[in-house]
């Protein structure tokens, strides 16, 4: 829609109906026109970041203030959501398991906190949950950097583990409970799973292993393809440089600190 309200892309030069983006007829012709890399679609098909090259320097200034390196939004971001910076900087595509660990409990916790009592994610629950899970209660205070590579390290292999075992991202892990007299879950169900249907041997640290694992093959692989490391470990500019405005589920940005 940038490109669009600036004049750099109209209906007539991508044969889409920009002028009626939102509409029914917008969105069939975008589909179609990507799918079968038709016309303009066939430049869309690369991705943003590609279509951005091909229509110039306006056009890629036009997104360096919201695109994260791999072509997304920058949604649960780290100027938001510390730990969250270090699956950006690692990742090769959008991490969303990972973010989601982290994200989703804090919007739990901002809703409880905005006035919703029905909801169990207090402060305290939230301390509760980040040291049985994140390793260590620190790790629940967005307020430093302290306890948040171990709380990453954490929650990477648990959901490289989780990906292997084909769970539902919306359920797993069971971080949170209504049912458990201080409302945190239980990390090993995972473990529990896999051994019930495999029939191995496996706890919860072992399960973590597997996803260790995982994490670092594909580390490897990315290094055999040009990745160099710290190097390119790195988060974009407009997270230093732009201040954030709202993010999904949690508009008001709000984040459990030093005293809760």
């Amino acid at each position: 829609s940038r490109c669009y309200q600036t004049k750099l892309l109209t209906d007539e030069l991508t044969g889409i109906p920009l002028s009626k983006i939102g509409s029914k007829e917008f969105i069939e012709t975008l589909l179609s026109k990507v799918s079968h890399r038709d016309g303009f679609g066939d430049v869309l098909a690369n991705g943003t970041h590609k279509a951005a090259e091909t229509l110039g320097s306006k056009a890629q200034e036009l997104i360096t203030d919201y695109l994260t390196k791999t072509g997304y939004n920058s949604i649960y971001g780290a100027r938001l959501y510390i730990t969250t910076g270090l699956f950006y900087a690692m990742e090769p595509r959008l991490p969303i398991q990972q973010l989601h660990e982290i994200s989703v409990l804090n919007m739990l916790w901002a809703m409880r906190a905005a006035g919703m009592e029905n909801i169990n994610v207090t402060s305290e629950v939230m301390r509760a949950v980040a040291k049985r899970f994140w390793g260590s209660e620190i790790a629940a205070d967005f307020s430093t950097y302290e306890g948040k590579a171990l709380a990453a390290a954490k929650i990477q292999d648990r959901q490289y583990a989780k990906e292997c075992l084909v769970l539902c991202d919306f359920l797993w892990p069971i971080f949170h409970s209504g049912l458990s007299e201080d409302h945190v879950g239980d990390p090993t169900l995972e473990s529990q799973v896999c051994a019930a249907v495999t029939g191995r041997d496996i706890d919860e640290q072992g399960l973590y292993k597997i996803g260790e694992r995982v994490f670092n093959l594909q580390r490897a692989i990315h290094i055999r393809e040009g990745h160099r490391g710290r190097e390119d470990d790195c988060l974009e500019e407009f997270n230093f440089t732009v201040p954030l405005k709202g993010d999904f589920g949690n508009p008001g940005c709000i984040v459990p600190g030093k005293d809760g």
